[in-house]
C-alpha cells in the first residue's frame, strides 16, 4: 500500500495538527487545535484512491481552543491500491490575529493569470457562474475556467486576492481575471460580460 501525505498550512504551523486514527480498514482524519486561546476554522483538501470517503466534501470544521474534531473517515476498498494525500489551510476566527496569507508565490500567481486573457474562477453550485459561462460561449469569447472545487485553483484565487490586499474571508463567485486583473463581487454579470467584448 502506497500512502502519500502532504500537509500545507496557512498560519502558525503549531496551532493545528491533523491526526490519523487507524481502526482495522478505517482511517479517520481528525483536526486538533493546540492553541490555548484561538478559535480556528480548518479546511481540508483531500485526494484519495482506493477508499470509500464519508462524508463527501467540502471538509470544514471550526475548533475551539484545545479541542479536536473528526473530519472524514476513509474506508479501504478491497483489492484496490490505496493512496491518500491531503493539505489544509486554516484561519484564526478569534483570540488572535486573522490569518490571511497568500499560499502561492506572487510571481507564480502572475504567471498563471497570464495564461489566458480571460480566466473565470467558478463553483459548480453557482448559478451566476453557469450564466457567465453560457453567455461568454454564446458570444464566442474564449476563456479558461478554473473550478474552485480543485484545491490548487482555490489557492491560486485566494493568493491573487490577498496579493491585491483583499481582507475579507468570503467572496461571491464567479471571480474573473481579465488580462491578469481581478474582478469580483460583480453585481450585474450580464453588463460586465457585455463590457468585455
Amino acid at each position: 500500500m502506497f500512502v502519500l501525505l502532504t500537509l500545507e498550512v496557512v498560519g502558525q504551523k503549531q496551532d493545528i495538527e491533523i491526526l490519523q486514527e487507524q481502526n482495522e480498514n478505517i482511517t479517520t482524519l481528525v483536526a486538533q487545535n493546540n492553541s490555548e486561546s484561538k478559535k480556528i476554522k480548518v479546511n481540508l483538501f483531500l485526494e484519495t484512491q482506493g477508499y470509500k470517503v464519508t462524508p463527501p466534501p467540502p471538509y470544514e470544521v471550526v475548533l475551539e481552543p484545545l479541542t479536536k474534531a473528526e473530519i472524514v473517515k476513509l474506508i479501504v476498498k478491497p483489492n484496490e491500491p490505496q493512496s491518500l494525500g491531503y493539505r489544509i489551510s486554516y484561519t484564526t476566527l478569534s483570540g488572535g490575529p486573522i490569518t490571511l496569507e497568500a499560499n502561492v508565490p506572487a510571481e507564480e500567481v502572475k504567471q498563471k493569470l497570464a495564461e489566458s486573457p480571460i480566466i473565470i474562477f467558478t463553483k459548480n453550485t453557482c448559478a451566476k457562474c453557469a450564466f457567465a459561462k453560457k453567455k461568454m460561449t454564446e458570444m464566442g469569447m474564449d476563456y479558461k475556467e478554473l473550478p474552485l472545487e480543485t484545491a490548487a485553483n482555490s489557492d491560486l484565487m485566494w493568493s491573487a486576492l490577498f496579493n491585491e490586499g483583499f481582507t475579507d474571508k468570503t467572496i461571491g463567485t464567479p471571480i474573473f481575471a481579465i488580462k491578469g486583473k481581478l474582478a469580483y463581487n460583480i453585481a450585474d454579470i450580464d453588463a460586465f460580460i457585455n463590457g468585455l467584448k
